[in-house]
């Protein structure tokens, strides 16, 4: 998801810095199609866990799934700025994100006459204010899909490309004791090891289950990243940043044990 993002940025420059050099209409309009694709199926694996789990709505793995539709919200309104007149697209969805009722219902009326083709058929129903069932239930079309049971939306998470959000469907899966998901987790445990994240991820969760409810925190020498990432998230200073610029966080720190009762810091020192 980075990486198409850093792609469409660059040819957004190009566009402004060259503004003689056009895109092909036949690819934009094809990467649409596919960001849409992406939309209506991480959509879908969100609904999924919400209906079969609601509580998990708190948890680390629909927040990155959620971080994961803003992302492909982002690109298409960019791929769409390419195809059309990047102004008039970035003032649409300025509305349609910020705008009260009244305008945000025009605005997306002026989308809906702008697009054309496959790109309308595809972009208005996520962009539009239907109810979130009648989206799930396009989406399900479009993907030629049908709702799952929790077990295998979560079986369909701890496989995802991106590893953020396999982690953290992973370390929910430990975290819930699904180990009807075991046979996934040995897979991933044999298949992805050489990912980091998702490495560690798999073996916490395979350690949980080994440990029979115990505490693993006192018997191993650091926390896994996915571990790590979902205990801060709740502190103030880190609640505005996404599951993705947590793991970084967590990658990029550097563990320090201390003992219980011991002082820190105190006020007024740097």
């Amino acid at each position: 998801g980075f990486l198409r993002y850093k792609a469409i940025t660059a040819i957004e420059k190009i566009r402004r810095d060259h503004p003689a050099i056009s895109c092909p209409r036949a690819v934009l309009e094809a990467q649409v199609v596919r960001e849409s694709s992406r939309y209506y199926n991480g959509l879908t694996l969100q609904h999924n866990l919400l209906r079969h789990a609601p509580e998990a709505v708190d948890s680390l793995l629909a927040r990155a799934l959620q971080d994961k539709l803003h992302r492909t919200i982002d690109r298409i309104y960019r791929l769409l700025g390419l195809l059309y007149h990047v102004g008039d697209v970035a003032a649409a969805r300025y509305t349609i994100e910020q705008g009260e009722a009244r305008r945000r219902a025009a605005a997306v009326e002026y989308l809906d006459n702008l697009l054309g083709g496959v790109v309308r058929k595809r972009v208005m129903p996520i962009l539009d204010d239907s109810p979130l069932t009648e989206k799930v239930r396009y989406a399900n079309a479009v993907l030629k899909s049908r709702p799952r049971d929790l077990e295998d939306t979560l079986a369909q998470l701890v496989h995802e490309d991106d590893p953020v959000v396999a982690a953290a469907a992973i370390h929910f899966v430990g975290q819930r004791h699904a180990w009807g998901l075991s046979d996934d987790l040995e897979y991933v445990a044999s298949h992805r090891s050489d990912n980091r994240i998702i490495g560690e991820a798999v073996s916490w969760a395979l350690a949980t289950r080994h440990a029979n409810g115990g505490s693993l925190t006192a018997s191993i020498d650091s926390l896994p990243i996915v571990e790590l990432a979902d205990r801060v998230r709740v502190i103030p200073l880190f609640a505005t940043l996404s599951v993705d610029e947590l793991f970084r966080i967590a990658e990029a720190g550097e563990e320090i044990r201390h003992p219980a009762g011991r002082e820190l810091c105190h006020a007024a020192t740097p």
